[in-house]
């Protein structure tokens, strides 16, 4: 799914989405579900995710 995603469904937790792998580039942190990724400057471009 690498730079495909466009949205995201969050059921619980702290989510950090990154535009590079190895949770490197630009990220941010997400704790409920998000529609439209471009709104956060992601959409086509997540490559890491992770909970924290």
């Amino acid at each position: 799914m690498n730079d495909r995603a466009l949205s995201i469904h969050v059921r619980g937790g702290r989510w950090e989405l990154c535009r590079d792998a190895n949770y490197r580039g630009r990220c941010v942190f997400v704790t409920s579900s998000v529609s439209d990724l471009r709104r956060l400057g992601l959409g086509h471009s997540i490559s890491s995710v992770r909970r924290r």
